[in-house]
């Protein structure tokens, strides 16, 4: 900057930065290092600056450590990279026309496998993606909504803040105590069996990063009250927290994602009203397959790619065509046991799809998941519940929403039925079990997940 002609400009506006000395301009380690001890220092005295960095400088080996930087998340937020070059079209003159030209800094998600969402066709997965990508950089807590797999761990993966994403399926905490350490850990001495040296819970691991709550409608009152508490930011947009046994409080940040697959209406007969405000304070929907059908094409690729198999993607009119008509009320989980299915039966010797009397895999996979979908998720058209003998009482009287979707209506049909047939038998799990053709074990679990009011 000494050398420049606009020296006396520059004096006032910038602060001349020195380089530390790099003995080998072709080794990635040496020059990672040294790049990323300079930036720290020059970030810790200019913590307001807007950094552009201009990448046309150096070697090719200080080109790949700039993105490699980036993809680590060690650049500063808003840190944007440009290129610089003159005009090889221009005659060979002392100036030639120069151009300077902004570039993407993120290449990685270019190359890598796409995700679920990526390249939708469909307007329901698009609003879906592009809210998701403005939410998650907001620092609000997110809830997503959606079916069974409908790929709420996927996006929220994909737009994750940090490089730390811990996830934790509210399922696993039956137990308070236990749902406690795991999210705020716990001292030593804590309780009978602690570590030694205590342990770090999730809102201190997941500590700038992100942390993903999968089935959130799982957590029990008590917990949803702590968690609540522990949910309030301070003036600095941070979490606050105590371990267990611990007297000191302690301070967090990180973006918070819960997800959910049960309608809201449903949502509020588990949560706690003040929990919700608290967790909702975006919220995204994730759409059906069957209401995203555009998409299948891509849905159908995609998944076969992600199971591995050695086989090339299945393709063809017929079945797509035939992927079209399906409810897929598993949602990819549906798509994956298709998939299972057809590429099992290319695996099949002649003799036993001769035996089978199939001759291709599509008609072989038709018949499998016709057989074997899962029926649950269709209780008005299942035998059982159409032969079901119900007590001589008043039937309930069920009002649908309107403009409510069909899943919806059914799932909420199903609930207010199999809390009716308990009310009649006045609790009585075994007689009302028997009547729903079901086995008491299983309406126990109804129960005790939450599947039904209790």
């Amino acid at each position: 900057m000494q050398y420049s002609n606009a020296s006396n400009i520059y004096k006032d506006r910038f602060k001349e930065q020195c380089f530390k000395s790099i003995l080998n301009i072709r080794d990635y380690r040496e020059i990672a290092k040294c790049i990323d001890e300079w930036l720290k220092n020059l970030q810790r005295e200019n913590p307001d600056a807007n950094f552009v960095i201009n990448i046309s400088q150096g070697s090719n080996e200080t080109q790949v450590v700039w993105f490699a930087l980036q993809e680590k998340k060690c650049l500063p937020e808003n840190t944007r990279f440009i290129a610089s070059y003159d005009c090889k079209t221009t005659p060979q003159i002392k100036f030639k026309d120069f151009y300077i030209e902004e570039i993407d800094r993120d290449i990685f998600p270019n190359i890598l496998p796409k995700t679920i969402f990526a390249d939708a066709r469909s307007r329901l997965r698009e609003i879906a993606r592009e809210k998701m990508k403005i939410y998650a950089k907001s620092g609000f807590a997110i809830l997503i909504i959606g079916e069974r797999g409908t790929g709420k761990s996927e996006i929220a993966a994909e737009f994750q803040k940090g490089e730390k994403f811990y996830k934790i399926n509210c399922a696993s905490l039956e137990d308070d105590s236990k749902a406690e350490a795991e999210l705020f850990g716990y001292v030593k001495g804590a309780f009978t069996g602690a570590d030694q040296n205590g342990k770090a819970g999730l809102f201190d691991l997941a500590k700038n990063g992100t942390l993903f709550f999968d089935e959130i409608h799982r957590l029990s009152k008590r917990v949803q009250d702590k968690l609540m508490l522990a949910l309030q930011t301070d003036s600095q947009n941070r979490f606050q927290f105590r371990p267990i046994s611990s007297n000191e409080e302690k301070y967090t940040k990180f973006l918070a994602i819960f997800a959910t697959n049960l309608p809201p209406i449903e949502l509020s007969k588990f949560l706690l009203p003040d929990f919700y405000d608290r967790i909702a304070q975006l919220v995204i929907e994730l759409p059906p397959l069957r209401e995203t059908r555009d998409d299948i094409e891509m849905d159908w690729k995609k998944i076969w790619h992600q199971l591995r198999f050695s086989k090339p993607c299945p393709s063809g009119q017929e079945l797509f065509d035939w992927l079209r008509t399906l409810e897929l009320p598993g949602n990819y989980r549906d798509l994956q046991k298709i998939a299972i299915y057809y590429n099992t039966f290319l695996d099949f010797p002649l003799e036993l799809r001769s035996k089978l009397g199939l001759e291709n895999a599509l008609d072989f996979t038709k018949k499998e998941y016709k057989k074997y979908q899962n029926i649950l998720a269709y209780p008005p058209h299942n035998e059982k519940l159409q032969k079901l003998e119900l007590p001589q009482k008043e039937h309930p009287r069920y009002n649908f929403r309107e403009n409510a979707r069909a899943e919806d209506m059914i799932q909420e049909y199903r609930l207010a039925l199999a809390e009716w047939v308990l009310q009649v038998n006045q609790g009585n799990l075994k007689k009302s079990a028997k009547q729903l053709e079901i086995s008491t074990k299983t309406l126990q679990n109804w129960q005790k997940k939450g599947d039904i009011p209790s």
